[in-house]
């Protein structure tokens, strides 16, 4: 049995209608089995949703090489601070990107009135 398993925390603060990046996460060299999870806590007055964009490059450092796949769905929309299974902004989300190199995690204030605070651990395995 393979037991690779990586965690990556990671904090966005988004101002209102914006949308922050985490930097280039190497999926490619942890050779994950394709099982991803995010436990977020949701903070602040805005409303956030969760996509990833992808690049097989091997370099972070080629311009424009991350793309949202044409058929990725996003990993979570209309997270707020009452979201969640207690209602307190918390949650446990999971998805499944094709394979790659690199990965970014992308969250978007969507409300375009208040900003928004996403903290999230990133695992795979």
């Amino acid at each position: 049995m393979n037991e690779r398993l990586t965690s990556k925390a990671l904090t966005f603060t988004v101002g209102a209608g914006a949308t922050v990046k985490s930097d280039p996460i190497a999926i490619g060299a942890l050779q994950p089995l394709g099982m991803f999870s995010l436990q977020v806590v949701v903070t602040g007055d805005g409303t956030a949703k969760i996509e990833y964009e992808l690049s097989n490059y091997e370099t972070t450092a080629v311009a424009g090489s991350f793309v949202t796949p044409s058929d990725a769905d996003d990993i979570a929309t209309g997270l707020t601070k009452t979201s969640g299974s207690g209602g307190d902004g918390k949650d446990f989300l999971s998805f499944s990107p094709k394979v790659c190199q690199n990965m970014k995690i992308k969250v978007t204030e969507t409300g375009e009135a208040n900003p928004v605070v996403v903290t999230a651990m990133l695992v795979t395995q």
